[in-house]
């Protein structure tokens, strides 16, 4: 019996307490493991909170809106009104070439026009205007003709100071695209010759210029209440001493027009 429980049970004063039914070894405790993070990944979070940043920066703040605007060129107050209305635009984002574009589109008195930017807040703008030298009335509104035949838009002030321009009365009606040539240059030489012309030859007034049916032909009205039909297409000079002349032998006779359309003659009513 002995021999017995000693296999069973091992041999020992110390095992006289232990019973082995409750009896186990105690398990050793696991450090624990450290999270850790790579470091391509802390890269990226600082690349990430940068270009964030940077952003916000750029786009959110208003460090970069247009704050200033300076002009060379002398301009119309409502060339300077559309300018004005710049301020706000953001300049990284804003297109210079649109903005011109624009401008321009809006804006027909300007002939030439460069925008440029200084960071971080300020645009450049190089303007040349038009300068006027007829007056286009039609359906009943007036404008402003350059050399080049270009019409453009004209504020009250602007049309007074410059009242004194050859008038055109357009009887065509024919549509007005302001920013673009209305009538050919030749034309508009050809009128402001005729003006000053006329002027320096006659002690008679030109009240206005009166276009029908086409350009080639145009009625130059007096203050004496006749007029006289000029080609267009030829010089001035020969037409006006073929008017001298019918003036100087009938002057008093005429009552409604002369017309020296066809070269070498002039017939009048």
């Amino acid at each position: 019996m002995r021999q017995t429980w000693r296999k069973k049970y091992g041999v020992g004063r110390q095992h006289k307490y232990l019973h082995p039914k409750i009896y186990s070894k105690t398990r050793a405790n696991k450090p624990k493991k450290k999270i850790i993070i790579p470091k391509f990944v802390w890269l990226a979070l600082v690349v990430v909170s940068f270009i964030g940043g940077l952003s916000w920066f750029v786009f959110g703040s208003d460090y970069f809106l247009v704050k200033e605007i300076r002009v060379v060129g002398s301009i119309t107050p409502e060339v300077e009104a559309a300018i004005d209305g710049l301020h706000g635009e953001h300049l990284l984002t804003y297109s210079t070439v649109g903005m011109t574009k624009n401008l321009k589109k809006t804006q027909g008195s300007i002939r030439r026009l460069e925008i440029s930017k200084g960071l971080p807040s300020t645009l450049l703008i190089d303007v040349v205007l038009r300068k006027p030298v007829l007056i286009w009335r039609t359906n009943g509104k007036d404008y402003l003709i350059d050399k080049d035949g270009v019409i453009y838009n004209a504020d009250v002030d602007e049309l007074k100071s410059n009242h004194n321009l050859p008038l055109i009365e357009d009887t065509m009606k024919q549509p007005v695209a302001v920013g673009s040539p209305i009538v050919t240059k030749p034309f508009v030489e050809f009128i402001t010759e005729l003006n000053d012309q006329f002027s320096d030859s006659f002690p008679i007034s030109i009240t206005k210029f009166v276009v029908r049916e086409t350009t080639f032909e145009v009625e130059l009205h007096t203050d004496k209440g006749w007029y006289v039909l000029f080609d267009t297409n030829r010089l001035v000079k020969p037409q006006l001493d073929g008017l001298k002349d019918v003036f100087e032998k009938f002057g008093l006779e005429i009552k409604e027009y002369v017309d020296l359309r066809i070269e070498g003659k002039a017939y009048f009513k």
